[in-house]
């Protein structure tokens, strides 16, 4: 299954390591988390393989994309979507799970600028660490609640970006030879989150039921 998806994007962007890297940067959840090694796997792309620092510019800045028109349009898209039959509750849970994470990267003061500087450096935090939901999508959300500016939150998620792509990038070099065994774990593993979320909300409404 993991071969033929990697084979899919191959083929889909005709060999291009550095583009397939970008645009797979910007699929929400994968991100450059899971671009990067894909990118820089030799087994995968041979000798069209990325380098570190390609790796690294490719990643960064595709990731960043999204987070231009995110952190401008999450906001009032959410308040759209409550007024919907068909996405109310959905986007209900949304909004009340980003504005927490927004309450706990807020730190209050009394002094306005030392509070956009605290709120500047939390998002850059949140963004920086290289694991599901704490990318640049759930960094761009987040920002629509923190009221830190478009310039501000874009800045800081693209730090952010810079920083997790480092990391990851470091991980890659540390483990060179085995990037699409990093790729093939790391959908293996976002593929098990995203069912035990599935359960675990599955399990929580036949709890409530019982009750």
């Amino acid at each position: 299954m993991i071969e033929a998806i990697e084979n899919f994007i191959v083929e889909l962007f005709n060999g291009n390591s550095f583009w397939a890297t970008f645009f797979i940067s910007m699929v929400p959840v994968i991100e450059l988390k899971g671009a990067v090694p894909f990118g820089m796997s030799k087994e995968i792309f041979g000798e069209n393989a990325l380098s570190p620092v390609q790796a690294w510019v490719a990643s960064a800045t595709g990731s960043l994309v999204p987070a231009f028109f995110l952190v401008w349009l999450f906001v009032p898209i959410m308040n759209w979507l409550k007024n919907t039959k068909a996405f109310k509750n959905m986007s209900a849970r949304l909004e009340q799970k980003f504005s927490e994470n927004a309450k706990k990267i807020e730190e209050k003061s009394d002094n306005s600028k030392i509070k956009t500087i605290k709120k500047w450096i939390g998002l850059i935090l949140f963004v920086a660490i290289p694991l599901p939901l704490t990318g640049a999508y759930t960094g761009s959300a987040i920002a629509g609640y923190l009221n830190m500016g478009y310039i501000n939150s874009v800045l800081a998620i693209f730090i952010g970006n810079i920083i997790a792509g480092g990391i990851v990038v470091l991980l890659c070099t540390i483990f060179a030879g085995y990037e699409a065994y990093v790729f093939g774990v790391f959908i293996l593993l976002l593929l098990g989150f995203i069912c035990y979320k599935i359960v675990k909300k599955f399990y929580s409404k036949k709890q409530k039921l019982r009750l």
